[in-house]
């Protein structure tokens, strides 16, 4: 069982896949200073085999581009 200060560390951040659209949401460190949604692959869209399917709707997918975005 967690301390009730170690959940005033963490926050909510919501992954949204930029293949499919699936939304997940983690808690993360509040120190890590992630925005509240993040576009991501899920893993479901990873292990498709067709690399044409895998490729994200816009953008290259590219972390840095991601957050240039935001």
């Amino acid at each position: 069982m967690s301390d009730i200060g170690e959940r005033d560390e963490t926050v909510p951040v919501s992954l949204t896949c930029v293949s499919c659209g699936k939304t997940e949401t983690i808690h993360v460190f509040r120190e890590r200073g992630l925005p509240d949604r993040m576009d991501w692959e899920c893993l479901d869209c990873q292990k498709r085999e067709d690399p044409e399917e895998r490729g994200p709707k816009t953008g290259s997918g590219r972390p840095q581009d991601m957050l240039e975005a935001l």
